[in-house]
């Protein structure tokens, strides 16, 4: 079962997403080294913690 917690970490995961890829044009198969890097540097100009940047992947599996 999904918890109201995990839907409003998921809600605000995406938007963050969406202001990296508003047109969302990348797909899995462009997940590489570089498109990490280029997410993980548009986070930190954004002010997000290095704790949150740095957080495994696997927290946002569904």
């Amino acid at each position: 079962m999904i918890s109201a917690g995990f839907c409003k970490t998921r809600k605000s995961y995406v938007s963050v997403y969406e202001g990296f890829d508003p047109l969302h044009q990348f797909g899995w198969a462009d997940i590489n080294r570089a498109f990490v890097s280029r997410y993980i540097n548009y986070l930190r100009r954004h002010g997000y913690m290095p704790k949150v940047v740095n957080s495994p992947p696997t927290r946002f599996n569904v």
